[in-house]
């Protein structure tokens, strides 16, 4: 049987992800509602033992592990791995690690964000692909 979880064990602001809301996105956007302000402190709450240079660099591949973030943000898996490249690989039968998914995606994926600032007024999430 799991543990309770209790109100003070969680974030206090706890969006569910959007629909084909990139998991960096949904990261920035739930850092942002519970104030959250530095690499540092979103390492220690929600990948504890990770530093702030690991969660830096998180990408939208699926990540080795989810931290803490499913309890944090009282999420399943499932939700999140949906906003990671997970679905994609399943999808074309691909391993869904990161290096062999980033082979697979070379080519395919821009080095870095763009966005429109008027989408984001409409729709302040990054959505995959």
């Amino acid at each position: 049987m799991s543990e309770p979880v209790y109100a003070f064990d969680v974030l206090p602001i706890r969006p569910p992800p959007e629909l084909l809301e990139s998991f960096t996105s949904y990261l920035m956007r739930l850092a942002e509602a519970n104030g959250i302000t530095r690499y540092s402190d979103l390492a220690y709450r929600l990948f504890p033992g990770r530093t702030s240079l690991h969660v830096r660099i998180i990408t939208d591949h699926v990540p080795v592990t989810l931290g803490s973030l499913t309890r944090e943000a009282i999420c399943t898996d499932a939700d999140l791995l949906g906003t990671t490249f997970y679905p994609l690989g399943r999808k074309f039968g691909r391993c869904v690690h990161a290096r062999p998914m980033g082979s697979f995606l070379s080519g395919a994926l821009a080095p870095h964000l763009r966005y429109c600032p008027h989408c984001l007024d409409l729709q302040p999430y990054h959505r995959l692909p």
